[in-house]
């Protein structure tokens, strides 16, 4: 168990300083911020793979465009 914790760690500070730094540069001519959030989703996507973390989206089809939305997770924490 401590060995995944610390390949966590490893892993959530690489792709948050890579990624970080991408969304830094790209983010001061991204006035849409369209590749923002992509790349934001990338970021997310690689850490949730890399740790092999599962994850289920349900109830995306109720999602209407142009309105906000705050999203709260179910989860369980390692710590």
């Amino acid at each position: 168990m401590i060995l995944y914790k610390i390949w966590l760690s490893i892993i959530g500070v690489f792709f948050t300083l890579i990624f970080g730094l991408i969304l830094i540069v790209v983010g001061i001519f991204d006035k849409n911020k369209r590749y923002t959030s992509t790349i934001a989703r990338l970021w997310a996507k690689s850490i949730l793979t890399f740790s092999f973390i599962k994850y289920k989206i349900t109830g995306s089809e109720k999602i209407i465009n142009n309105n906000n939305y705050v999203f709260v997770s179910n989860h369980q924490s390692g710590i």
